[in-house]
Order: C-alpha cells, then sequence, then structure tokens
C-alpha cells in the first residue's frame, strides 16, 4: 500500500488540511484575487501593441498588405464616416493595414497607410483587397488587353501627356512598367504594342485595362506570349471560351514536326493558261477556273467536288480529255507552305483584331455544347444532303447527322463540316448515290478508302464490305469509324486540326487526308453552324497545339 504524501493531504476532499487552507484564503486571499484579475485585465487589455501585432480582427493582421480598389476612394482622418477627406485614391495602390474599427455606417473601415502617394486615414474595409497585387508589383512582360474603344497612348504618364495614337477594344498590350501621377491620382501603365500609324509604345491609364488576369492564366497554362497577345483578344470578345494548351506527347519540336509533314502534304498545282498565284488562292484567282466552272465556290472546288458543267469530282478536272491538256494536279506542299497552315497562330484573329473563322478547327470535337440540328441544316444547306433521305422520307440529313453524332459523344458540327468537305454541293457523285454499276445500293459518305487508282471503286468495295447498303448505315459506319479512329483513339486526334496535323510524333501517317488546306476549309463551316451562337456568352473549348522552340513570330504567308 502506497504511504500517503503531503500532496495528497492538500488535494484529498475534507481534509483537515484542506479546510484550513481554503479557510486562509477566506480571510485573507480575497485582496489577492482582486489584485490577481487586475494583473490579468492589464495584460490582456491593456498591452494595446502585443495584441496588434496578433491580429486586428482576428483575421487580418496589422500591417498586412494590400492594394486599393475601385476609383475615388475617400481617404478620412481622424474618425470612420464623418472624418475629413485627407486624399482620394484609385485602384492599384499599395496600402498597409494598420488597424481597424467599425464605424458608423454599420461598416468595417481600416486605418492605412501608404508610400505612395504619402497618405494615411481610413478606408472602407470593401474598398481594400487584400493579397491583390498592386501596380508596381506586375511583372514585365505581362499581356493585358484594352477594355474599350479609342483609347488613347501618351507620351508622358498624365493627361497633360501628348496624344500618340488610339487603341481599340482588345488590342493586346505588353506590360513595362507603371508610374504614378500624383497629380491626376492614376497610375499609367508603359506598355508596347503592334504598330498604329506608326506608333509602338507609349503611356496607358490603368482603368483603360481588362481588369482580370486571364493573360497570366494563359501563360500557367503554357501559352508563350506569341498565342497570348491573339488569345486574349479573343477573350475580350468571347470571356466564354476556354483555351487549353496541347503540348505534344513528342520529342519534335517545331522545325521537326513541321519537316515530318513533308511527303504527307499536298497543295493544288494549276498549269496551262491559269495565273500564276499563290498557293492560297490558286483555284479561286484561276482565270480558267473562273471561266470553266461560273459560279462554283473556291470552298467547294478545295472541298473535292464542284457543281456546274455536271462535273463531280476535282479530279476530273486534272485533265481536259477532249483537248488533251492538262489543267490541275497535286504537287507536295513546300516547307514554308506546311509552316503557314501548321502554325495556330495564322489563324486566330484577323489583322483587324477579328474572329478568324478558320479558329474552329481548335474547337473540341468530343465537346457538343452549343450545337443543334439547325446548326447541322445550315453547313449542309448547299448540299444533296439538304432535305430528307431519299430512301427515309420523314428522316432529314441534318436531323440524322446530329442524332448519331451525339451518340457517339462526337461534335456534330464536325462531321457535318467533314460530310460537306467530302462532297461539297454535288448533286449526288458516284459514292453517295447508290447507281454505281456494280455496287448498286451501296454508300460511302465519308469516302473511306476511296483511294488509289480508282478511288471510286475503292470505297464502294469497302463500302460493301461493311453492309453500308443504306444512306443511314454508311453516315452511321463512317460516323463510328471516325469516333473510333480519330477522336477515341489511344492518342485522341480530336479536332480538325489533329485530323490534319498527327503531332503526336507517333504514327505521322494517321492523318485523314494530305491537303493542307482541308482544316482551313472545314472550320469555315463549323463556324457556320455556330452562327449566331457565337456571342459574348457562348461557351467552347478549344484545343490548341503549343510546339516546342517555336520562332517568336508565325510563318509568313507563302
Amino acid at each position: 500500500m502506497r504511504t500517503m504524501e503531503k500532496e495528497d493531504l492538500i488535494v484529498t476532499a475534507g481534509s483537515r488540511k484542506d479546510n484550513l487552507l481554503f479557510g486562509r484564503w477566506r480571510q485573507k486571499g480575497a485582496a489577492a484575487v482582486v489584485w490577481l484579475l487586475l494583473l490579468l485585465f492589464v495584460f490582456i487589455f491593456g498591452n494595446n501593441e502585443v495584441c496588434a501585432e496578433e491580429s486586428v480582427s482576428g483575421e487580418v493582421k496589422a500591417g498586412t498588405h494590400a492594394v486599393t480598389k475601385g476609383t475615388n476612394i475617400q481617404v478620412r482622418a481622424g474618425t470612420p464616416v464623418t472624418g475629413k477627406i485627407v486624399a482620394t485614391l484609385n485602384s492599384g495602390v499599395a496600402v498597409i493595414i494598420e488597424s481597424e474599427t467599425d464605424g458608423k455606417d454599420g461598416v468595417l473601415w481600416y486605418y492605412i497607410t501608404s508610400k505612395k502617394p504619402v497618405v494615411s486615414g481610413y478606408v472602407r474595409s470593401d474598398l481594400i483587397d487584400i493579397g491583390g497585387t498592386s501596380a508596381e508589383d506586375i511583372k514585365a512582360g505581362r499581356t493585358m488587353t484594352i477594355a474599350f474603344n479609342d483609347v488613347k497612348v501618351r507620351h508622358l504618364p498624365s493627361l497633360s501627356g501628348n496624344i500618340l495614337c488610339k487603341l481599340s477594344y482588345g488590342t493586346s498590350c505588353v506590360f513595362n512598367g507603371a508610374e504614378y501621377d500624383a497629380q491626376g491620382g492614376y497610375y499609367w501603365y508603359r506598355v508596347t504594342f503592334s504598330g498604329v500609324n506608326g506608333v509602338t509604345s507609349g503611356y496607358v491609364r490603368q482603368d483603360y485595362f481588362n481588369s482580370d488576369d486571364y493573360g497570366e492564366k494563359l501563360r500557367d497554362r503554357g501559352f508563350p506570349d506569341s498565342y497570348i497577345s491573339k488569345l486574349m483578344i479573343l477573350h475580350g470578345l468571347y470571356p466564354g471560351w476556354d483555351f487549353e494548351a496541347y503540348d505534344p506527347v513528342s520529342a519534335l519540336d517545331w522545325e521537326g514536326a513541321a519537316k515530318a509533314q513533308q511527303g504527307f502534304s499536298k497543295v493544288e498545282n494549276i498549269s496551262g493558261t491559269a495565273e500564276s498565284v499563290s498557293s492560297d488562292s490558286v483555284l479561286a484567282e484561276s482565270t480558267w477556273i473562273q471561266s470553266h466552272l461560273k459560279e462554283a465556290s473556291y470552298d467547294d472546288l478545295r472541298s473535292g467536288f464542284a457543281s456546274g458543267l455536271g462535273i463531280g469530282s476535282i479530279s476530273e478536272l486534272f485533265s481536259d480529255e477532249e483537248n488533251g491538256d492538262s489543267h490541275i494536279s497535286w504537287k507536295e506542299a513546300t516547307l514554308s507552305q506546311i509552316k503557314y497552315y501548321m502554325d495556330p497562330r495564322n489563324f486566330m484573329v484577323t489583322d483587324s483584331g477579328e474572329l478568324n473563322t478558320s479558329f474552329f478547327m481548335f474547337v473540341d470535337g468530343k465537346d457538343s455544347t452549343g450545337t443543334s440540328s439547325k446548326g447541322v441544316e445550315t453547313i449542309l444547306s448547299t448540299t444533296s444532303m439538304k432535305g430528307n433521305l431519299p430512301d427515309e422520307s420523314s428522316v432529314t440529313y441534318a436531323g440524322l447527322v446530329t442524332d448519331l453524332s451525339l451518340s457517339s459523344k462526337v461534335n456534330p458540327y464536325l462531321v457535318a463540316a467533314r460530310l460537306r468537305q467530302e462532297h461539297g454541293r454535288s448533286t449526288g457523285d458516284d459514292l453517295i448515290n447508290g447507281n454505281y454499276p456494280g455496287y448498286e445500293g451501296y454508300y460511302n459518305f465519308f469516302n473511306i478508302q476511296a483511294n488509289g487508282s480508282n478511288p471510286v471503286v475503292n470505297g464502294l468495295k469497302y463500302a460493301k464490305s461493311q453492309g453500308w447498303n443504306s444512306r443511314r448505315k454508311s453516315i452511321s459506319g463512317g460516323l463510328s469509324f471516325l469516333a473510333q479512329n480519330y477522336f477515341y483513339r489511344s492518342v485522341p486526334q480530336d479536332t480538325l486540326y489533329k485530323h490534319r496535323f498527327n503531332y503526336s510524333g507517333k504514327d505521322i501517317s494517321h492523318q485523314y487526308m494530305e491537303s493542307l488546306y482541308a482544316p482551313h476549309y472545314e472550320a469555315k463551316n463549323v463556324y457556320k453552324g455556330y452562327g449566331t451562337d457565337i456571342n459574348s456568352a457562348s461557351e467552347y473549348k478549344f484545343l490548341i497545339p503549343v510546339y516546342k522552340n517555336m520562332p517568336s513570330e508565325p510563318e509568313g504567308k507563302p
């Protein structure tokens, strides 16, 4: 048994020593208790400096760095709400929160100090951005866009500076520094931009820029500045669009990726009486083509088929059998041509700062947001696929394409654009009219395996092997082929761009076509499908390739 010690006597209930101890406290310790409580009070509430170092409100510590937000922010001396206004600040001013207090207006106020401008006083807490970035802390090289039209660029950081030029809404600028105008109360950003009347730099007031940090977000996603400057313009026009940098899973850099396309890339070659023009407009500007095809559009010629004069396929234009005169053929593209059509930066915005409709070659082919059968109908409206199926009079081509695409989780506009690309305005060529001798009743709407010396026979032979003995079966089967072999393959080729440029570094020959122009023109038809749905509230996702070691400027038009 343990022997009881003195400490046990003190804490044991009912012990004599316990009673004596508390008896003494009752007789002599009251004053000591009072003094102890006073000391605690002074320690907790009287030492303001210690408490201030701990916290201002339990959330914001004294000495916290913050920035102002808004315009005409009143700084008051003495007391919040009614104190004398000693200064007026605008957004982006760096401040330090010294303390806080509740105002008579029921709002929390901060007592702040600032070094530029030199000022101190009370400011409403809702006009202070804790953790925000001041104008002077913005990193040089950051890209930002103009938020209004006719924004003046001045040669000095104040309203007294001479006007050098005016910038329009969405203009992309590169930030190079900030200077504070004490008289006007604003920061002015020193920026550079694409030349306007020979001017490439100057000062723009801080509040004329878009306020978000989207440019930094794009940089964090892996986009280089040469992309960001263009994507920021698109972001200003369509803030709901999402841009994802798709970095090639490959050791190939830009130069290597472009060279790998040699031998797999074709452009049209026109001889005879054709004019010598750039590769991008040879068909459109050829006097021979214009005189022989009249109303046929450049788009339709590029797609492979033309209307007028009973011409079904552009291959029929390769030679004039009656006169033995060769007019059109395909030739290998030059490296310069490949680089131009392969560089995403050439197809983002126009020279005037508007959307380049070819940008839709990057729209996510697995995302059907904003699509409808009406849009598909628009894309197919000038083809033989307008209206109803001949063998299913109650079913429209547009409705069928839409339903089958959504079931396959593929964007129906990309499918419709591909059908248009393959068959143009044709009134029904041999691959889709079901009348070709030996293959009556068979159809190949996506021209799968339609290659070699006799593409029609090879294409219909494949259709027969697949059992595509109806238009529905051909469209459904061809769409399944696209989904499995492109959109949802192990290394997805899920944009029109990727169908043409397989830049994964694996199986470079796995590309849907050789024509350099194909995604460029298919994208324009996809754009037609979206139509009026393309606005500032639209939300689409774009997968944009970023190659390694790309030049700072894109390849010029050959």
